[in-house]
């Protein structure tokens, strides 16, 4: 009986045992096959013999940063093409149709967003035998850990979270759909920044004095803004504010320090603030950090150094 091939450790075992290849070229291509294996940093057990799947992989490598020269990646690559090739009538990849009961569900989709958003679920589903009215949040969950560990999917959280997204729009739009509501996971970090409620009164009222004059809506203010912001902008404007005030915190700074803004943006609290953020991104100078760094010069130039009874 043929052996089949599953894994890249199936492939290196049976280029290794083939006696028609020349020495050379088995040589060559099992050591394209270890070599993959190690730049992707998982055992050659653990990685399915899907060519799509691991040049997918494979895209996410820089030669450079793996330590190795760019024509030697090339090469690498070159030869595990030409080792697919070798074993590919005996390769088994896992491709699945839908059950007619999922195919029906998935022809009632309205729309194209709904139909390529849920299409790769719902095969899963029916490989593996469940029945759309037993669909869970372990499902999804199970789903999950596919996409994680078996299809190598780039960015699994989001395709996690926009399945059950458009699964509970399939079932607001269509009556026929199952009647469950999947919980949309919340993957976001948790908040490290310090409750704005425990800043000083007189700092809250301040930020929010200046947030007011910045949307060109105070009545008593005797110079306006250059241009008005609209809410999004004087949304995000608060949310540096308030990052920027609780970094200042955890690095040492009194918090009932803060009695105006401008105790934000003095030099040594707002290095303070600035150094916390690039510690925690190595040191670099990230967009968000700059954008952090502009919020606190526009401070400075529009609202500190505008007279109080002009405000």
């Amino acid at each position: 009986m043929t052996e089949t091939i599953r894994t890249l450790e199936d492939l290196h075992r049976i280029l290794t045992e083939d006696k028609t290849l020349p020495p050379s070229r088995r040589r060559d291509l099992c050591s394209s096959v270890r070599s993959v294996a190690r730049l992707l940093d998982r055992p050659a057990s653990d990685l399915p013999s899907d060519k799509q799947v691991i040049f997918r992989l494979l895209k996410t490598i820089n030669p450079v940063t793996a330590g190795i020269s760019t024509k030697r990646f090339q090469n690498i690559t070159s030869d595990l093409r030409k080792a697919f090739d070798f074993g590919k009538d005996r390769i088994i990849t896992r491709k699945h149709k839908r059950n007619p009961e999922w195919q029906n569900l998935y022809t009632m989709l309205p729309d194209q967003k709904l139909k390529n958003g849920l299409s790769g679920f719902m095969t899963f589903c029916s490989s593996q035998n469940i029945h759309p009215d037993e669909v869970n949040d372990g499902t999804t969950a199970a789903y999950f850990e596919y996409l994680s560990n078996e299809t190598f999917r780039k960015q699994p959280k989001r395709i996690h979270r926009d399945i059950c997204r458009l699964w509970n729009e399939a079932r607001s739009k269509l009556t026929p759909w199952p009647d469950i509501t999947l919980t949309v996971p919340d993957y976001r970090a948790a908040s490290n920044n310090i409750p704005w409620t425990d800043f000083p009164a007189s700092y809250r009222s301040d930020v929010e004095k200046y947030l007011i004059w910045k949307s060109g809506k105070s009545l008593l203010s005797e110079h306006s803004p250059a241009k008005a912001c609209r809410p999004k902008t004087l949304d995000l404007l608060q949310k540096h504010i308030h990052v920027l005030s609780s970094a200042a915190v955890r690095q040492g700074f009194d918090i009932n320090g803060f009695r105006t803004l401008a105790d934000l943006i003095n030099i040594d609290t707002a290095k303070l603030a600035l150094e916390n953020y690039l510690e925690r991104y190595d040191q670099k100078p990230t967009q968000y950090i700059q954008d952090l760094a502009k919020t606190l010069h526009r401070i400075s130039c529009e609202w500190i150094n505008l007279p109080n009874d002009r405000r």
